[in-house]
């Protein structure tokens, strides 16, 4: 099992708590209360999107599918930082953020 095959699992385990428990998830990140456009936003991007993308690079298991998630979540990371350095908003969220962007990003690209 490689680090690139674990990441897509953890992207995985990142969708499915935030598909049934968005409210967990919002609280994590720093959002506070959410409403209820906010929860749906939490269970189809955050929570079905990684899911079914995590869930896919395992399936698929081709060097091609990591680069591309390791492609998404570098520059996931990247903008991010530039964001948050630009607004002066250092939160330990947004640092949380980068480093597990900048993280997954490491091991898609380098761990197959």
């Amino acid at each position: 099992m490689t680090l690139a095959f674990l990441a897509a699992l953890v992207m995985a385990a990142l969708g499915c708590t935030s598909l049934f428990l968005p409210k967990k998830m919002a609280s994590l990140l720093g959002y506070g209360r959410v409403s209820g456009l906010g929860l749906i936003e939490f269970r189809a991007t955050y929570g079905a999107f990684f899911l079914a993308s995590g869930l896919g690079a395992t399936y698929v298991d081709r060097p091609v599918i990591y680069v591309v998630l390791g492609c998404a979540w570098l520059l996931t990371g990247l903008v991010r930082l530039i964001a948050f350095v630009h607004t002066r908003t250092y939160k330990k969220e947004n640092i949380a953020g980068v480093c597990i962007e900048l993280g997954l990003a490491i091991c898609f690209l380098f761990g197959r």
